[in-house]
């Protein structure tokens, strides 16, 4: 479930598309366990994590749902839950200078998305941003995935980020 940590790994990952609905879910029994793909993860003193589908489909899971597309339902692990496994600061550590820090996630294709790390805190939000691997109970397709940025709350996906590579939390200071 944690993943196996390197260093000196430069990395940034996740978010994207807006999200209404946000609820706990358990990984569908049809996740792809054949996507080998991984995601490197980068802490704010640069630790990292490389984070592969067996440990998202073990990580606590959510649900986020969007209006735009047509509507629909994503599930995977929250990019909070990613960045606490390298370090980052979280819910009742988020405050004062710890704020002072950016996620950048980045797609295979170097599209980058850049949120607040506060964006990322269900308890500032009440929503969460997930890096999804699922799409209505669905393996993510060969353009999106096998990661994508899913940010709850959104109305537009422009911070989604399909083919996600990376996710780095870095001070802006």
């Amino acid at each position: 479930m944690v993943p196996q940590l390197i260093t000196g790994a430069l990395a940034a990952l996740l978010l994207a598309g807006p999200a209404i609905a946000q609820t706990p879910a358990a990984p569908p029994a049809s996740a792809a366990p054949a996507l080998a793909a991984s995601v490197t993860v980068t802490g704010p003193d640069g630790r990292s994590a490389v984070v592969t589908a067996a440990d998202l489909r073990d990580m606590r899971r959510y649900s986020v749902t969007v209006a735009w597309g047509g509507g629909h339902t994503y599930a995977g692990a929250a990019v909070s839950d990613l960045l606490a496994e390298v370090g980052a600061p979280s819910e009742v550590r988020l405050h004062g200078p710890p704020l002072d820090q950016v996620v950048i996630v980045k797609g295979r294709d170097g599209f980058i998305a850049v949120l607040a790390i506060a964006e990322t805190a269900m308890s500032f939000k009440g929503q969460p941003v997930i890096l999804a691997d699922t799409e209505d109970g669905q393996p993510l397709n060969d353009k999106e995935g096998p990661y994508r940025l899913v940010i709850g709350g959104e109305l537009k996906p422009p911070r989604s980020v399909w083919g996600v590579v990376s996710v780095e939390l870095r001070p802006i200071k």
